[in-house]
């Protein structure tokens, strides 16, 4: 069996790497501009805009809240909490640095079709964090003689070829929306599909590694 265990400090820099040159673009975004993301008034108004970005963080706050209580009284409660929160925080970092940088290059700017973007990688990011720990706890449950190491890196086996399955026709319909959805399209479609990778990975390894430090 394939030790994912073994090769976790990869990860983890990986997910650092995206997560730095994210904040990064936000707030070179933030010295040019005064804001860190620029936002679009005319398909908008600004009141609009504030409730969509308002939905988004209570979105975040309530789901965090959803997985403390949903795990708590399963084995390692405070670490599956603790996981899913920085899985959470990371996949919401990098599509909101990835706008910012290309606000920068191509004047992007934030409309309430961005924080739907935003809002779907959310619920898909908790959706992939909920199944893998679940897996774990199942697996931990079911094999008490081996070490929880090895429950998680069986669950990681188990879930990835779901996982990709149904991500990869996700990511097929995005690049389709990317060449034929045109310019109004192309900014959701650009933001769903950095959303769907960055979940996707972060929500199978990095989840599931936080677990064994």
């Amino acid at each position: 069996m394939f030790n994912v265990i073994e090769n976790r400090r990869w990860y983890f820099i990986t997910s650092g790497i995206l997560a730095v040159l994210s904040v990064a673009a936000l707030v070179v975004s933030a010295i040019i501009s005064g804001l860190p993301l620029a936002v679009d008034v005319n398909a908008a108004d600004p009141q609009t805009i504030q409730a969509a970005g308002l939905t988004v963080l209570v979105t975040a706050v309530v789901v965090m809240a959803f997985v403390w209580w949903s795990f708590r009284n399963t084995p390692n409660a405070f670490r599956c909490s603790a996981s899913a929160i920085v899985v959470m925080a990371h996949n919401l970092i990098v599509p909101f640095g990835f706008y910012a940088l290309m606000g920068l290059l191509a004047d992007w700017q934030a409309d309430t079709l961005f924080f739907v973007a935003i809002l779907v990688t959310l619920g898909l990011s908790i959706q992939d964090v909920v199944a893998i720990l679940d897996r774990i706890h199942e697996n931990a449950s079911a094999h008490k003689q081996e070490p929880y190491g090895a429950a998680i890196n069986r669950s990681i086996l188990e879930s990835l070829n779901p996982t990709l399955a149904t991500r990869l026709c996700a990511v097929l319909v995005l690049v389709a929306l990317l060449f034929v959805g045109g310019p109004v399209i192309m900014p959701l479609a650009a933001t769903l599909l950095v959303g769907v990778l960055c979940e996707t990975y972060s929500s199978t390894f990095i989840a599931a590694l936080l677990l064994t430090l």
